[in-house]
């Protein structure tokens, strides 16, 4: 799997606070790190036939920084 961040995304990481930027790692992490046979390989399933092999990341804030 294939992991993007826009430009958008890493300014805003870079500019949140250490506590919220280690938090967002931890939560990343089981997404990059499977081992043994399946290791390189993670899905997301969408409906029963479809999985994505690339997650980007456009916006990092709080909830009323995304949705207003």
């Amino acid at each position: 799997m294939r992991i993007d961040y826009s430009k958008r995304f890493i300014k805003q990481l870079k500019k949140a606070p250490l506590k919220i930027r280690s938090a967002f790692k931890k939560r990343l992490a089981p997404l990059i790190s499977l081992k043994g046979k399946w290791q390189g390989f993670k899905s997301i399933d969408v409906t029963a036939d479809y999985n994505y092999q690339t997650i980007k990341f456009y916006a990092f804030g709080t909830h009323s920084q995304l949705y207003g």
